[in-house]
């Protein structure tokens, strides 16, 4: 196993660092969602999006674990990439009016300020996994020699 590990590169690694943040945005994201009375409209496609994304990585990753660099490794990024993209835009579509009324009138609604801050936390975790793949992206694919 350590064997193994000596032998992937940075982009290897990247991979599997976006695959575990977006199972951690996943996890925020439902929290937020789960807030009485603020939940987001069109929430399962988000879920959906961050699920194909998880395994999108994780395929990606194993792929250049196995196979280095192919054509459909650097597509599954891709698709990943896009797929936490628009979970991104989506959920920030989703807190912008929630934003917009707690800034202005209803300050201290604490339940608000919940659904918020943990929209935010998804948003932020959602965009890191994607530079992250981004960046990833741009290394050589594939086992070192």
């Amino acid at each position: 196993m350590l064997e193994f590990l000596r032998k992937q590169r940075v982009s290897f690694y990247l991979c599997v660092v976006a695959a575990l943040l977006t199972l951690v945005g996943l996890i925020v994201f439902a929290v937020s969602n789960g807030v009485e009375n603020y939940d987001m409209s069109g929430a399962a496609g988000i879920i959906v999006a961050q699920v194909a994304a998880m395994l999108l990585l994780g395929g990606a990753a194993f792929g250049m674990a196995k196979y280095g660099d192919k054509p459909w490794v650097s597509a599954c990024m891709f698709v990943a990439v896009a797929l936490l993209s628009l979970s991104f835009a989506f959920a920030l579509v989703n807190r912008v009016d929630l934003a917009a009324s707690l800034f202005t009138y209803d300050w201290s609604n604490a339940t608000g300020w919940q659904a918020f801050t943990t929209g935010i936390a998804s948003m932020v975790i959602f965009l890191v996994a994607a530079v992250a793949v981004t960046v990833g992206a741009f290394f050589k694919l594939g086992p070192k020699e």
